[in-house]
């Protein structure tokens, strides 16, 4: 009987390929030919060969050609990136392989290594022992914006610096970003706290600066191509000019291009998204967009390893976050792991929230196969056994040629 799990997601897979087989040749003596004797006439009636002798012949012709096995079947190793707490929202430490179990469509999977990142040391240590967290600020502004609105992104920015200015650990990483007709890109990947703190005071207050509107300035160099001490570019991952512009008209397809740049980041993103919600008007008080464009960008957070935190500004309810339709703020925070936040008096305790629930995860890997040439998508539940502790990750994971 299937126990029944936390809910939980899935996220970047690395694909490794098997070749299950190579070239077979079939070891079979070759006959003598035989040889037909005709009768001497004008009019010669061809006999027909004996059936045992014939059958003899295609066999000798086959043994020429030897039959080619290819591999059929690919290997991925899926990588599972899942947060821990327990009843007081504290992280729990201290878990091995056995305090897991994962299911992937419904079928249980054993994990083959479970692996916890980020305590409170390596968040502080230098070199190769450390490690670092990644935050993504990014605030969506209302074109035409209201007096209620522009005092709510007023009190956003001053929590949001209060926050960095309290909460920063030293190898925490921060980008910023913002959308109002276009994206804008305010600050790539840094552990600079005065450049981060001036980058968020403009992207949350809606200021536009040069070089923001995916100009060559703000590019860095590729991930692979830096240091183990330096930043990664979430920039140098973006489309240049037309491209740039042409896919990020609207706030989903901005959303969705930038989840696509967070695959050459390696490891969890944290992208904290103050909003208003997104998508057409289903109800009161509820947003709701097309059921393939949410689904697309759902799948694109998951894996490119995006967590989306919700800040409701304007306090919009989705309803029960569980059931809520289609494009709401809350349910593709929870579909992608992470939390959703009405607004009450201030941003500066949910922030504190998920500063504090991502001190540490743990990264969780397991085999999965696939026939060779399909894609898809699958997903993924993971929890701890009797449902012991609060587990949050992802939905699932793309498979094979990613689309995109």
């Amino acid at each position: 009987m299937r126990k029944k799990v936390s809910r939980c997601f899935a996220g970047m897979c690395l694909m490794v390929t098997w070749t299950l087989g190579g070239p077979v040749v079939a070891q079979t003596p070759r006959p003598e030919r035989a040889t037909v004797v005709e009768p001497e006439s004008k009019a010669v009636e061809k006999k027909s060969l004996d059936p045992g002798l014939e059958a003899m012949l295609k066999a000798s012709r086959a043994a020429e050609e030897p039959p080619v096995f290819q591999e059929t079947i690919q290997v991925a190793e899926v990588l599972l990136d899942v947060l821990v707490t327990d009843r007081e929202g504290r992280v729990v430490t201290g878990l091995g392989l056995d305090d897991f179990v994962v299911y992937e469509e419904g079928r249980m999977v054993r994990p083959e290594s479970v692996t916890f990142y980020g305590d409170p040391a390596s968040l502080q240590a230098s070199g190769s022992g450390r490690s670092d967290r990644f935050f993504l600020f990014f605030f969506h502004h209302e074109k035409d914006q209201s007096g209620f609105q522009q005092s709510a992104e007023n009190r956003m920015a001053r929590d949001a610096q209060k926050w960095l200015e309290q909460e920063l650990l030293p190898n925490d990483q921060v980008a910023v970003l913002s959308f109002d007709f276009d994206l804008w890109l305010h600050q790539d990947f840094t552990r600079d706290r005065a450049q981060i703190l001036k980058a968020v005071n403009d992207g949350a207050r809606g200021k536009r600066t040069r070089g923001s509107r995916g100009d060559p300035a703000p590019r860095r160099v590729p991930a692979a191509r830096r240091s183990l001490e330096e930043s990664p570019s979430l920039f140098a991952e973006l489309p240049w000019g037309r491209e740039f512009r042409d896919q990020t008209r609207t706030f989903q397809e901005a959303l969705e291009m930038v989840a696509k740049a967070g695959r050459g980041v390696t490891g969890r993103k944290n992208m904290l998204l103050f909003s208003s919600g997104f998508g057409q008007v289903a109800g009161i008080g509820e947003l709701q967009a097309a059921s393939q464009i949410y689904k697309r960008l759902e799948r694109t957070l998951n894996t490119s390893n995006i967590a989306v935190y919700g800040f409701d500004v304007l306090g919009i309810r989705s309803g029960d976050p569980r059931l809520a339709s289609y494009g709401s703020l809350a349910t593709l925070s929870y579909d992608t792991g992470g939390r959703y936040f009405e607004r009450d008096t201030d941003f500066l305790g949910p922030l504190r929230r998920v500063a504090a629930e991502s001190t540490g995860y743990y990264l969780i890997s397991y085999r999965s196969t696939y026939e060779r040439g399909e894609s898809g998508y699958r997903e993924v539940e993971v929890g701890t056994p009797r449902g012991a502790y609060f587990v949050r990750g992802r939905t699932g994971y793309l498979y094979g040629r990613l689309g995109y």
